[in-house]
């Protein structure tokens, strides 16, 4: 008996309204999403490099580094890093598909402000020393600009 469902292009569409978004509004949008991606991997990609070749700038290795050791902030660092890569094609898969990409902005956004509060409970337990310099701030700076291209992008297709 379950093989004998069949169920309709327009039956899932009326099932599920935010599943691909119109294709007349996609074509509309898409070339501003499109440049917003671009400039969303581009700093993220100046991030990453930034946070790989000069760990002393990103606040999270200065403070796990100073908590738990060298030998385990690397490894969690490019555990950040893969996470932020496998969200992004995720993300870019949706958007290039046109399958569930609002909800796809919607988990980017909920994880990139996950991290982004946690380098702001960082920068807080840091306030006080001298670990807390102008280029960890300006990688804060860079992160928020992507939260809120990724926002734009959201409240595009929304």
């Amino acid at each position: 008996m379950k093989d004998d469902i069949r169920v309709t292009e327009e039956e899932l569409d009326a099932l599920f309204p935010h599943n691909k978004i119109n294709e007349t509004k996609l074509e509309d949008i898409r070339p501003r999403i499109q440049a917003r991606c671009l400039l969303i991997l581009l700093i993220f990609v100046l991030r990453a490099v930034v946070i790989v070749y000069y760990p002393e700038y990103s606040l999270v290795s200065t403070y796990n580094e100073r908590l738990l050791g060298a030998e385990v902030s690397v490894p969690m660092t490019h555990i950040r890093l893969f996470l932020a890569v496998f969200l992004s094609l995720i993300y870019l898969f949706s958007f290039y598909k046109n399958l569930f990409f609002s909800y796809a902005s919607v988990v980017l956004l909920i994880v990139l402000c996950g991290l982004t509060w946690i380098d702001l409970e960082i920068i807080l337990l840091l306030s006080s020393s001298n670990d807390l310099v102008l280029p960890s701030l300006g990688l804060l700076a860079i992160k928020l600009v992507g939260v809120v291209l990724i926002w734009q992008n959201f409240r595009d297709v929304s």
